[in-house]
């Protein structure tokens, strides 16, 4: 059986559903949304469009699908984008975007902010004297030991190999 979707998703109208009612099956624009469900956190699709009918008259059709495990993987591909996968920390195109903010953000108010580039040198000599698992372990002890620091607030990103990257804020540079 067929429900309105603001009755699936909102179990009452809403001001956007109500106005789109109002018009006239020849007005309506088709539509496509992702909207979460509030009851449940689950994600939904709502697409609609309007089409002649074969007696002539136009109708508005809607279509509703489940799009939870949509949404799961576009957030984990996100994360993957721009997170390491070793330390947990932003990464490098993580850092250029962050970066770029920063600097707006520090011309608009004034106040300066600092940006501290860490390369941790002959780091291979570990890799190739302990093993990599002693390298990566060593990594993500050091990734956790600057994420803790007392430059608050601050960034850090891992930006490559054993270089980090940390952005301080104009509040946390006084």
């Amino acid at each position: 059986y067929s429900r309105i979707c603001y009755e699936v998703i909102y179990g009452e109208p809403i001001e956007h559903c109500k106005a789109c009612m109002a018009l006239p099956v020849e007005d309506q624009y088709p539509v496509y949304d992702e909207i979460m469900m509030p009851q449940t956190g689950e994600w939904l699709g709502l697409q609609s469009s309007t089409v002649r009918w074969t007696d002539g008259q136009l109708m508005r059709l809607y279509n509703c699908q489940r799009i939870t495990e949509k949404k799961l993987q576009e957030a984990y591909v996100l994360r993957m984008a721009y997170l390491d996968h070793l330390t947990g920390l932003p990464n490098r195109y993580r850092c250029d975007l962050d970066l770029q903010q920063a600097i707006d953000e520090a011309r608009e108010s004034g106040k300066p902010g600092y940006v501290l580039f860490i390369d941790m040198d002959d780091f291979k000599i570990i890799n190739d004297g302990y093993g990599h698992d002693y390298g990566d372990a060593l990594l993500q002890e050091f990734a956790y030991f600057l994420e803790g620091g007392d430059l608050q607030p601050h960034r850090v990103y891992r930006f490559g190999g054993d270089e980090f990257v940390v952005i301080v804020d104009p509040e946390g540079a006084d």
